[in-house]
């Protein structure tokens, strides 16, 4: 999975899953996919140094907004899914991507830090993302991750570090499950 960060510090995030499952519904390059025209991005969000060669702007649909965030899928130039996320408060902007059969298997996971923390600081404000696979549940996910809450396929969590340490949950999914890393306040270290 390739993350570029703008504007802020961005964590690795990792994330695992036990079989195969459907494919997440995200439009081609040149194509969007359907009748619908590109959401539009905020001017400001650059996705030039978001996946391979850029976003394809032709494929960007709106997936998340909150007063605390947005968020938005999209192809880059190379194929590969990608998860654009902006913290509102701050204009932090980051972008996931994965290929086609990394995001089918795993989803696309992402998280940035929001702002700016003191060194041992354990109230850093977080922005996590999840992009399931379609099959896996993300109600289920959203209940087990603290703060987070589910659109569609996406699960968002937004606040402060709430788990001590970083732990795995499992989800539900059509033809298994999908393992999640949720990041705790040891990740900071």
């Amino acid at each position: 999975m390739r993350a570029q960060g703008m504007n802020g510090f961005v964590l690795a995030a990792v994330v695992g899953l036990s079989v195969v499952v459907g494919a997440i519904a995200v439009g081609q390059p040149g194509n969007t996919g359907s009748a619908e025209a590109a959401d539009p991005l905020p001017s400001g969000v650059s996705t030039d140094g978001i996946g391979d060669g850029g976003v394809d702007l032709s494929t960007v649909r709106a997936m998340a907004e909150t007063d605390e965030f947005q968020i938005w899928t999209a192809r880059d130039n190379s194929d590969n899914i990608c998860v654009i996320s902006l913290a509102n408060a701050t204009g932090n902007v980051a972008g996931y991507c994965g290929s086609e059969e990394q995001t089918v298997k795993a989803g696309v996971p992402g998280s940035m830090q929001v702002g700016i923390a003191d060194e041992g600081d354990t109230s850093v404000t977080v922005l996590q993302t999840y992009l399931l696979p379609d099959g896996a549940d993300a109600a289920a996910a959203a209940k087990q991750i603290p703060g987070s809450q589910a659109f569609g396929q996406l699960v968002v969590r937004y606040g402060p570090m709430e788990l001590e340490r970083t732990t795995t949950i499992s989800v539900p999914a059509e033809n298994g499950e999908v393992s999640l890393t949720v990041f705790g306040r040891d990740s900071l270290s």
